[in-house]
């Protein structure tokens, strides 16, 4: 809430002005540690008086709730909006018990295709794509590279919240046919 909170102040606006809350994949109840937070805690906790809120695994990703939230804007539904996102994944793993989702001997959905090769999360997922293109257009590491240390360039200009990254950083996350 404290991101929200210096979000509004840093754009010079105040609760009271906040009339649409977004937010990508929204509260994840099967998998708490995914995302433990939904618009509706938001709203609740900040006291927004919200015209209109999306959140939800139906949006096809994180950049979403920036498309629904200027969709939003753009059709008059609202003036001012708080998009965010949040994912507890480290700390679910570090108390299984607590976060993981229920053990079951089916899967659905979109999981049917991800979850038999234990690729669970989103890097995973990117980097199927990523090694495709590289595949496809015979990108480079480095310049694959340039694209997280663009993402940390931009986080840098957050205070306090900027990642710290090398290009002789190791892969976090591959793509490979076994």
């Amino acid at each position: 809430m404290d991101a929200a909170r210096e979000a509004i102040a840093e754009a010079g606006l105040t609760f009271d002005q906040i009339d649409g809350v977004f937010s990508f994949p929204g509260k994840v109840s099967g998998y708490l540690a995914f995302s433990p937070v939904g618009t509706d805690d938001v709203i609740e906790a900040l006291g927004i008086r919200s015209k209109w809120q999306m959140g939800g695994m139906e949006q096809p990703a994180q950049l979403s709730a920036i498309g629904m939230a200027a969709w939003a804007v753009k059709q008059g539904i609202c003036r001012h909006v708080l998009c965010f996102r949040t994912v507890y994944e480290a700390g679910g793993m570090a108390d299984p018990a607590q976060y993981m989702p229920a053990r079951s001997d089916t899967v659905s959905g979109a999981s049917q295709w991800t979850s038999p090769f234990w690729a669970t999360s989103a890097a995973c997922w990117t980097a199927q794509y990523a090694a495709r293109h590289v595949h496809k257009y015979g990108m480079t590491r480095e310049q694959l590279g340039q694209i997280a240390i663009n993402g940390s360039k931009n986080a840098m200009l957050n205070p306090g919240r900027g990642p710290s990254r090398r290009r002789s950083s190791r892969w976090t996350s591959t793509c490979r046919r076994g």
